[in-house]
């Protein structure tokens, strides 16, 4: 049972219908539906296409403990457009565009707090304005 509870929370964590899987699986609504409802196990393949359109490892759909992941979820969908963006945007790049961002990152970090450190306050974001 573990693992249709946890295709069904890490599907609805996608802000994915049953129909949306089934569509990018090419399987109809009511078979990947069997595999939520414990119904029915996928073969290899399927499994494999599974993670795959859920952005998984295969054993983590297996995971007997998806706390972590859940905590990651929330904080995921708890950021604004532009924090999701960013994240995107760096999880696409290559190792080494990856350290030159992170780089930037921190000479604008470092000119943000010589700049404005006298009105941080620790433990809030500043506001826009």
């Amino acid at each position: 049972m573990q693992f249709s509870n946890n295709l069904k929370q890490i599907r609805l964590s996608r802000l994915m219908s049953q129909q949306d899987v089934a569509d990018k699986l090419h399987i109809t609504r009511g078979a990947y539906s069997a595999y939520e409802c414990g119904n029915r196990r996928p073969d290899v393949d399927i499994l494999y296409q599974i993670a795959t359109v859920l952005d998984v490892r295969i054993d983590f759909l297996f995971n007997t403990d998806c706390r972590r992941y859940n905590s990651t979820i929330e904080y995921y969908t708890s950021l604004c457009d532009e924090e999701r963006e960013l994240i995107d945007i760096y999880d696409g790049l290559t190792s080494f565009s990856k350290g030159r961002l992170l780089e930037h990152a921190r000479c604008i970090k470092a000119d943000d707090e010589e700049a404005f450190g006298a009105l941080k306050i620790v433990g809030r974001k500043p506001r826009n304005g």
